[in-house]
């Protein structure tokens, strides 16, 4: 219940008010001009953006080591979490 992630650097996060069920996945997308949050609740995939908390932001992760900290209100120990960064370039 009430998923968070947040960037322990800054302490920016992205924060979620629902309730999850075994088997769920969120995925975020932080990147400029593509920035979701979908839940996939058996099978089918939905936006969740509505469902972020007031104190939440889009954050990007800086080059380097980077500490995130995923938490819950409850059900903490059961979250699975798997972070993907692509890198991209800006110009040639």
């Amino acid at each position: 219940t009430n998923p968070s992630i947040t960037y322990a650097d800054t302490g920016e996060k992205i924060a979620l008010t629902l309730t999850l069920s075994a088997g769920d996945t969120v995925t975020i997308n932080t990147r400029e001009k593509q920035k979701s949050i979908t839940l996939t609740h058996n099978g089918v995939t939905s936006s969740v953006v509505g469902y972020m908390s007031a104190d939440s932001v889009f954050f990007q992760l800086r080059p380097g080591e980077c500490a995130l900290v995923v938490d819950a209100s409850s059900g903490a120990a059961n979250i699975d979490t798997t972070v993907i960064v692509e890198g991209h370039f800006t110009g040639v």
